[in-house]
């Protein structure tokens, strides 16, 4: 059988193998001179994994422990925060009850600045005039009572007797022991009704026809004169009590020594000298207090007692009608009062 010379004769199964071996070969040593340093970096990145393990490990540790000392300095930072906080607040608090304080500090001496004098009613009003508004009144009958003038004045700048009878009533506790009371200076006759209503004996004295034919429409026992003439013209160690109220700023630096002197002599051994007066340690008091043209002089309670000494009374205090304490009242009460007692004979007081 002839065969075409394009033809190839088939190739024998040992061929085959042959041939397949000798191109396998190259392509196999060209594979393996390729993946030769990848499996000599695996060979060697194997032999190092505990060592990078180790630095890991080390460095997780490093990082803990830097997380660990940012959470304890972040922990401080919060307590230091909270107390910072804490002292504001309390700051603030403080800052807060100091304005406070000081806003009411500013409003009581506006108010003691601005203090106006009592005026009973609304005597007074405001009006229009040519020059503009103003403060006056209309009528003086408005201004008047059926008195005499001092009378009308003191309608007008003391007030109703009801307020000024509850402003005397702490002193009914000290004079009920110590009958009979003279009242000098005894105006509207405030203290003697109150006496009368208590069943205490007592007397008064004014130099105002108005005020005594007030008193005498009361049904009280007033007599016109001059204080001191009056007192001079009593027996010696005849009284109980010698109360004022309201009297001795009226009178000059010898009229009110001469006062304490008479009497010191008219009362009784362990009888009393009460004498009330407006309180100058009250700035709006000590403002006000010039609101009586026939004021002389503010007297201090400190010199209130010392003149008391000078007489020869002993002992002597100062106090504030309605308030507990005189050390509470020293720079509060509108009026104090001095007590004084004449000297006990044989050292006793009177009974």
């Amino acid at each position: 059988m002839s065969l075409n010379r394009h033809t190839r004769p088939p190739l024998r199964p040992r061929a085959i193998a042959q041939s397949l071996r000798g191109r396998i070969r190259p392509l196999a040593r060209r594979a393996l001179w390729r993946l030769a340093p990848g499996f000599a970096a695996h060979r060697s990145s194997r032999a190092g994994l505990p060592l990078q393990l180790a630095r890991v490990q080390a460095e997780v540790e490093h990082i803990g422990e830097r997380h660990d000392e940012r959470l304890e300095r972040l922990e401080d930072l919060a307590r230091e925060l909270i107390l910072a906080a804490e002292s504001l607040r309390r700051a603030t608090a403080d800052a807060d009850a100091t304005a406070g304080g000081a806003r009411v500090g500013v409003e009581t001496i506006e108010a003691t600045l601005n203090a106006l004098p009592y005026v009973a009613g609304e005597a007074f009003e405001a009006m229009d005039t040519p020059v503009g508004e103003a403060v006056g009144y209309r009528a003086a009958a408005s201004l008047r009572s059926s008195g005499s003038d001092y009378v009308d004045f003191e309608e007008l700048f003391r007030g109703p007797a009801a307020r000024v009878t509850d402003s005397q009533r702490p002193y009914l506790a000290l004079v009920r022991d110590h009958q009979p009371v003279l009242d000098l200076g005894c105006g509207r006759g405030e203290f003697l009704a109150l006496l009368a209503g208590e069943g205490i004996r007592g007397h008064g004295v004014d130099s105002d026809q108005g005020m005594v034919e007030r008193c005498t429409e009361l049904g009280l026992e007033v007599t016109l004169a001059d204080a001191n003439a009056h007192l001079e013209s009593l027996a010696d160690a005849s009284l109980g009590t010698v109360f004022s109220a309201q009297l001795i700023e009226h009178l000059s630096y010898t009229e009110l020594r001469r006062m304490l002197a008479l009497a010191l002599a008219k009362l009784r051994p362990g009888g009393l000298l009460i004498a009330e007066t407006v309180n100058p340690h009250r700035v709006s008091s000590l403002k006000t207090f010039w609101v009586d043209p026939t004021h002389r002089h503010p007297i201090f309670p400190e010199v209130a007692l010392a003149l008391s000494a000078l007489a020869g009374f002993e002992p002597a205090y100062v106090f504030a009608p309605t308030f507990a304490s005189y050390e509470q009242a020293r720079f509060e009460a509108p009026a104090y009062a001095l007590v004084a007692s004449a000297p006990a004979a044989g050292g006793r007081a009177e009974d």
